[in-house]
């Protein structure tokens, strides 16, 4: 069996290893390191050197499976090429691959050391009627905005499409660039024809500019909010300079004689008092947006709200002072027989 990869035919053996691959999908013309760790696929690589250097590389179904089977890849793939092999100090082996061909797999062939299959090669007619060459526009230019919209592909992807004039090289080189799950990049490889090959890369791409212009704008109002916070900050630290320098603060006066006035009220001891008055006029100099001062608010708040000057009558009753704890707090056994303890000698002593 040959192929014809760009004027160059190519001999395919009828005994072709295969890698599984995991989260990865090579397309035609595409060329990827990648890394290779598991015995049999290292197996499958040492065969394909050996012989025509040549390999069958399809995805897992399931990337969570160390050990795929026939049962746990997928039968379409491509004919892949191995350009280059070197081994990693960790012992992984690093092959560059360049992708050939489709390919399904017609058979697996007995190998207890790695997968091996024989194959045969799809080949998709390159249609350059009026149809495929609406799709091939409408595509390319979706998929240029979709480059511009998203940072993690590089602009040289629009680099490789200029220089490309082949309507299927072109498909499976935006095909290859997108950044989408294996299953969906797996719809792509088994597209047997170019219409509908073209079909199914716009319909991924109009989602994909769906969701990237969403995104872009969120990004945009989120990046707008926080630069109006930062200079609305930056202007308040400023102000709060300025007055700081002319003698001059914010804090509503009604609220600082407020609390003025509930601390002289409210008849606290002379320590308590002074240290409320102290912290009253550390209030007075600070901006009332700033954390210290809520801080300090609180405080004073609960310095106010701590009843000082009122009284309760002792209860000697020691089974209502247990059966109040209990219903007070949860748990704490030992800290509850503590004060029944403290309340039962202070009755004795007294």
């Amino acid at each position: 069996m040959t192929i014809n990869h760009d004027d160059e035919i190519i001999d395919v053996g009828d005994r072709l290893p295969v890698i599984p691959l995991r989260e990865i999908v090579v397309f035609p013309y595409m060329v990827i390191p990648l890394p290779i760790a598991r015995e049999k696929s290292i197996k499958a690589l040492e065969r394909g050197m050996s012989q025509d250097r040549l390999l069958f590389l399809t995805a897992q179904s399931n990337s969570e499976i160390e050990e795929p089977t026939r049962e746990d890849v997928y039968r379409t793939g491509v004919v892949a090429r191995i350009l280059q092999v070197s081994k990693l100090p960790n012992g992984v082996m690093r092959v560059l691959v360049e992708g050939l061909v489709r390919a399904r797999i017609t058979r697996f062939l007995p190998n207890s050391s790695y997968l091996q299959v024989r194959v045969e090669v799809l080949e998709v007619p390159n249609d350059t009627d009026v149809e495929v060459q609406a799709r091939l526009r409408a595509a390319l230019g979706q998929f240029t905005d979709y480059v511009k919209l998203n940072q993690q592909i590089p602009d040289e992807a629009l680099l490789t499409l200029d220089n490309g004039d082949d309507p299927r090289r072109l498909a499976d080189t935006m095909a290859a660039y997108l950044i989408q799950t294996p299953q969906v990049k797996q719809e792509l490889v088994e597209a047997t024809s170019l219409p509908k090959q073209l079909e199914t890369l716009s319909t991924i791409l109009a989602v994909e500019l769906d969701i990237l212009e969403i995104k872009t704008q969120i990004d945009g109002e989120v990046r707008d909010r926080i630069h109006k916070a930062q200079r609305e900050f930056f202007l308040q630290e400023q102000i709060k300079v300025i007055k700081q320098e002319l003698g001059e603060f914010d804090e509503p006066a009604d609220e600082i004689d407020e609390l003025a006035q509930s601390i002289s009220q409210i008849r606290m001891p002379k320590a308590v008092e002074d240290k409320a008055i102290a912290e009253l006029n550390k209030l007075q100099l600070m901006h009332p947006t700033s954390p210290e001062a809520t801080v300090v608010r609180n405080y004073l708040d609960w310095l106010i709200a701590v009843p000082w000057t009122k009284k309760t009558r002792d209860t000697r009753d020691l089974k209502a002072v247990a059966s109040t704890l209990d219903a007070d707090h949860f748990g704490l056994a030992k800290p509850k027989e503590r004060i029944i303890e403290y309340l039962a000698v202070l009755q004795r002593t007294r």
